[in-house]
């Protein structure tokens, strides 16, 4: 089967050559996502049980295609060109091509959310993200919980149901909480919220918990790549890990 492979290689390939030209075709990367789907509905005429959950498609293929990054780095592309629609059309797709039972789509599941906002559709954005959250409460999905939440905080706030929104938050947060790995998605969210509602003071004390947190995080991949570069004789001067906090774009962030 590995034939049926070599069209979405060339496209997948074209797709990263396109990134660098001066006029780019953005049109190769849908080309590519469609061979995607067309292939691996190839793979499961001769074997129905290929690839049942999205991470057992690179798997089963021994790693050959890379399709998590590029599925990653298009739905980046859509988002960045703010393609929304193409975005909404490209997640509905993945989540009803996978089983989804031993990895659940939360990443996935809060681009739809976004993909759903950019179109407009702010309403539609609430209803998803609000049925979301209580299937994520009802399954007892810590994980879920929290992405779910951050995506509803999101939306609750761009339809100005900032009560709602607090009280989302509330849930996750204390008011004597500080930012950390475990709540850093839902404390985005929630500065966005309390940004919206004109708290400053609030505002100002979670951002500089946020900013003392992403300083910890820039400090321990300085010294996880120090001791990488002691180790193969790099001294890592090439890393940089001091961006600042950008107060003109709170981007939402699928990843925790």
């Amino acid at each position: 089967m590995d034939r049926i492979w070599k069209k979405f290689d060339k496209l997948s390939g074209d797709c990263y050559s396109n990134m660098i030209s001066s006029t780019p075709d953005k049109s190769v990367w849908d080309e590519a996502f469609d061979e995607l789907v067309a292939v691996i509905e190839s793979e499961r005429k001769v074997n129905p049980d290929f690839a049942g959950e999205l991470y057992q498609v690179d798997d089963e293929t021994e790693f050959e295609h890379d399709v998590s990054g590029f599925l990653e780095d298009y739905m980046d592309e859509l988002d960045m060109y703010k393609m929304y629609e193409r975005l909404y059309e490209v997640c509905k797709t993945l989540l009803g091509m996978f089983h989804w039972v031993e990895d659940e789509p939360t990443d996935i599941r809060f681009i739809l959310s976004k993909a759903l906002k950019g179109q407009g559709k702010i309403g539609e954005a609430v209803a998803f993200c609000e049925k979301w959250h209580l299937e994520a409460a009802k399954n007892q999905s810590e994980e879920a919980g929290q992405v779910s939440a951050a995506a509803l905080v999101y939306a609750q706030t761009d339809a100005g149901e900032l009560a709602g929104a607090e009280k989302t938050v509330k849930e996750y947060l204390s008011d004597d909480a500080k930012c950390c790995e475990e709540n850093e998605i839902i404390w985005r969210a929630a500065v966005r919220l309390y940004e919206a509602m004109g708290e400053k003071e609030k505002t100002k004390r979670m951002r500089k918990s946020l900013e003392k947190y992403e300083d910890e995080v820039d400090k321990m991949m300085e010294k996880e790549f120090a001791d990488f570069g002691d180790l193969f004789g790099d001294d890592g001067d090439d890393w940089d890990f001091n961006d600042e906090w950008d107060d003109e774009d709170d981007e939402e962030f699928p990843f925790s």
